[in-house]
């Protein structure tokens, strides 16, 4: 059997977080866990857009959308990706992503695809979450090991 859980949320209110410490919970259960989010993507897609004309390229080797339909994109590939995984029996696949609508972001999944998941959504404040993306790049660009 294949889990979907979905976990939601603003940039920053900890769905990487929280998908490690369910990952290893259920691996401490005997089940396999794969873990699939947007970002990856959209960090694939913005490498590919050298004309710059969805993406703009910021410092540390991030990038910021220019053009929002390129999310939407992300998620019908996402979706596409999961289904060609080689999933074996007793698997929890975690999906990843944040929007600032998600009745509008799911209707980009199929039916099937949506049925029987799971949705654990991260609610935290706008502040915070700043604070904490502020943090993590921070961290990753100050310390020498990165």
């Amino acid at each position: 059997m294949v889990v979907k859980l979905f976990i939601l949320g603003r940039p920053g209110s900890g769905k990487s977080s929280a998908a490690g410490i369910i990952a290893t919970i259920s691996r401490c259960r005997g089940w396999n866990t794969t873990h699939i989010n947007d970002y990856d993507i959209l960090k694939e897609m913005a490498q590919a857009d050298t004309a710059h004309k969805n993406f703009r390229q910021t410092e540390h080797s991030g990038f910021a959308v220019r053009n929002f339909s390129v999310l939407d994109a992300a998620l019908r590939e996402l979706e596409k990706r999961a289904q060609h995984l080689p999933l074996e029996q007793d698997t929890l696949m975690i999906v990843e992503f944040a929007r600032d609508d998600y009745s509008k972001a799911l209707k980009w999944f199929s039916s099937g695809f949506l049925q029987d998941a799971y949705f654990l959504f991260m609610h935290l404040d706008l502040d915070t979450c700043v604070q904490r993306i502020q943090k993590r790049i921070t961290y990753i660009y100050t310390d020498p090991s990165m």
